[in-house]
């Protein structure tokens, strides 16, 4: 942007971009990489140094937590798009960050695995996790404290 500011609740400060995560619409996984390697990438790529153990586990844990977890030895490039969109949503979550923005985070879910996603989301809020989610499936407003509507590329 070439102008405006973000305001932070309570006057915080603004968090860095270090502890944001996105979960792209195109899902952003690399497909030569198995469903836990794409999942470690935010821990790995962090400044903060963390035993192999608890990457490990915090993987397990992010990939179950979405219903992914039997995929963890799989490379994404041979799973379902809903399997890998679940994959991204675990990767966006793993690191506990301060703001997570994931576009159509539930387009591709079944109702099963749609309910895990927002699950999975609406533990990272009560964690402290902003959460700016995007889409047209009206659940996602089941884990929203606001809900702003856009039509014709303006807010309604």
């Amino acid at each position: 942007p070439d102008e405006g500011r973000v305001d932070w609740p309570g006057g915080a400060d603004v968090p860095s971009w270090a502890s944001l995560a996105m979960v792209p619409q195109s899902l952003g996984l690399l497909p030569e990489l198995t469903a836990a390697e794409n999942a470690a990438m935010p821990l790995l790529a962090g400044r903060r140094r963390l035993a192999a153990q608890e990457v490990e586990q915090r993987v397990a844990s992010a990939l179950r937590l979405v219903g992914v977890d039997e995929l963890a030895d799989r490379l994404v490039g041979e799973t379902s798009l809903g399997q890998q969109q679940r994959v991204a949503v675990a990767r966006g979550l793993i690191g506990e960050p301060a703001v997570l923005v994931a576009d159509e985070p539930i387009s591709h879910q079944d109702a099963v695995h749609a309910e895990m996603v927002m699950s999975a989301i609406a533990a990272a809020v009560a964690r402290g996790t902003a959460c700016v989610l995007a889409g047209h499936d009206p659940l996602l407003a089941r884990v929203a404290t606001r809900v702003l509507r856009m039509e014709d590329g303006r807010l309604a």
